[in-house]
């Protein structure tokens, strides 16, 4: 092979190695972009599948009709799981390219990107269900919790042996407050039900999903379960079963899926976004958005569910609206203590900072029990 031949091929190869780096890139910071120049310029970042068919999904979906609405310059990123390296290196390249907000929609990336803050000064970061405390962090959550309440209301009248079962990802103050709210929602009917809580240590982890599923139906006798994960991983197993199943984000459609917790992501982004356009939103500052407003919703009510069992649902719906607290008045956890007193309504801030208690009716199985 002579010099000059031996000096293409090696160029051809740099070269190669530059379009797949530049592809790379690309395909990082400007997947789901859209065009033309002068538009405001939005960044966001999913932990999982944009093609989930679930949390990731529904998240994305949001977004997309949310640049739409408002005309956007959409950059978009998943799959970064808990890689802090590629959340930042994701984030740098988001802000070298203009944006002037970037969304976290994952309450995993709050604690990841905080000490990156100086180095984003004039970048505006969303976290979604977090406690950030960081001048340029905003935090932002769905009460999706208020939904939860609703579907203990049909657990607790469907349930034939007052067996139920919550498949829960992290005991976190996000995922405790959809676990308590679901419990206060099957004790509003139902005072001799518990609620069995399997933890599998991850949102996104399909083989321990069903696991949790097999043993709170086979062991638990759980007749009714629900999962607070990024996809709905055990349906054919309540239909395997011939239990039901309360799914989350994105109807299965199935009529073993008595309903689904359900967040309307484009209402809360284009809301969002729309205020941060306008100026009007206050750093440090967390913004709910809840069934008041129609942000969140119990949603594909089943054929199966009875009537009856709908009227109080719907009725407990309007109560909410009207400004029934699902976490007020007299809650006890299942150690006896009192958390909340008769007139009291719990605070935000202690949805977000206390909540590592559990209602009376709610039964932890540890590791060891599993």
């Amino acid at each position: 092979m002579n010099k000059r031949k031996h000096l293409t091929i090696h160029l051809l190869f740099a070269l190669l190695f530059i379009l797949i780096s530049l592809a790379l890139y690309y395909t990082i910071t400007t997947f789901g972009a859209g065009s033309g120049s002068g538009k405001i310029k939005i960044g966001f970042i999913l932990d999982g599948d944009i093609k989930d068919n679930g949390w990731n999904q529904s998240n994305a979906e949001g977004i997309f009709a949310a640049r739409d609405n408002l005309d956007l310059e959409l950059y978009i990123q998943d799959n970064i799981g808990d890689s802090e390296t590629r959340l930042y290196e994701t984030a740098k390249q988001m802000v070298a390219k203009g944006c002037r907000a970037i969304i976290l929609s994952s309450g995993n990336f709050e604690e990841m990107m905080e000490k990156y803050s100086r180095e984003f000064s004039d970048t505006t970061f969303f976290c979604n269900a977090s406690d950030a405390g960081v001048l340029n962090f905003v935090n932002y959550s769905s009460r999706i919790y208020q939904s939860r309440y609703l579907s203990g209301v049909i657990a607790g009248m469907m349930t034939e042996n007052n067996e139920l079962g919550y498949i829960g990802a992290i005991p976190d103050a996000e995922g405790n407050r959809g676990i308590n709210a679901f419990a206060l929602g099957v004790q509003s009917v139902n005072a001799d039900a518990k609620v069995h809580v399997i933890f599998t240590g991850s949102y996104s982890d399909r083989k321990k999903e069903i696991d949790a599923a097999e043993k709170l139906i086979g062991d638990y006798g759980c007749d009714i379960y629900t999962a607070h994960t990024n996809a709905n991983n055990t349906l054919e197993t309540a239909i395997k079963h011939n239990a039901y199943y309360i799914g989350s984000h994105i109807p299965a459609g199935n009529p073993v899926e008595l309903a689904s917790v359900d967040t309307d992501w484009e209402k809360v982004y284009t809301d969002l976004i729309r205020e941060f356009i306008k100026g009007n939103i206050v750093n440090e500052s967390c913004y709910w958005y809840g069934l008041d407003g129609n942000y969140v919703k119990l949603g594909s009510i089943s054929h199966l569910v009875p009537e009856r069992v709908k009227y109080r649902v719907d009725s407990d719906r309007k109560r909410i609206i009207k400004g029934m607290d699902v976490f007020s008045n007299m809650i006890k956890d299942n150690k006896g203590n009192m958390i909340c007193r008769s007139g009291e309504i719990m605070p935000d801030i202690r949805l977000i900072n206390d909540m590592n208690w559990y209602v009376r009716g709610v039964d932890v199985i540890n590791e060891d029990d599993q």
